[in-house]
């Protein structure tokens, strides 16, 4: 899809849009798995990226962060989507680009903490003081591991795509 026009490409964005709104709606009906349903939105637009490259990824990013904004009666997981799983995928395109492993793995551990951390503050701005049991210093290594674990679970889904559903569907 490399080669498309753009209407193909505003077409697809558009697929991707609802789809990946769906999930997020979805949030609401399946409310145990709400990190599993944010997964699969934010893997729905690096399809797009592959497929129609990252302007239309963008463009969807966008769309799908405004009409959930809109509709979810849950603003939290819209806040999640926007700040920390949205725009990953697009991220995760740049980074990869430089090509050198262990420079891509400190920018990712970086971004995703930054991310994290804005959304950490911003539910303390609504929700006010959390008390939580475990200590500063344990939730931040699991922190780290989730974020290495999920970088690696996201790039196998990609390469899965790229190498095995992608070809079925050409």
């Amino acid at each position: 899809m490399n080669n498309i026009t753009s209407t193909k490409k505003i077409t697809f964005g558009g697929m991707i849009v609802l789809l990946s709104t769906v999930m997020l709606y979805l949030t609401i009906i399946i409310p145990t798995n709400k990190i599993t349903l944010l997964v699969i939105s934010s893997f729905l637009l690096s399809i797009v990226v592959i497929e129609a490259g990252v302007s239309t990824s963008i463009m969807a990013y966008i769309a799908t962060s405004i009409i959930s904004f809109i509709i979810m009666p849950n603003k939290g997981i819209s806040i999640l989507y926007i700040l920390l799983f949205g725009h990953y995928p697009i991220i995760k395109y740049f980074i990869e680009r430089i090509d050198k492993v262990v420079l891509e793995w400190i920018i990712k551990i970086l971004v995703l903490n930054l991310s994290l951390y804005i959304n950490y503050k911003f539910f303390l701005m609504i929700i006010g003081n959390i008390n939580i049991d475990i200590p500063l210093w344990g939730i931040v290594i699991l922190l780290q591991i989730l974020i290495i674990v999920y970088d690696y679970i996201f790039t196998m889904a990609i390469s899965y795509y790229k190498n095995t559903i992608r070809k079925k569907l050409r």
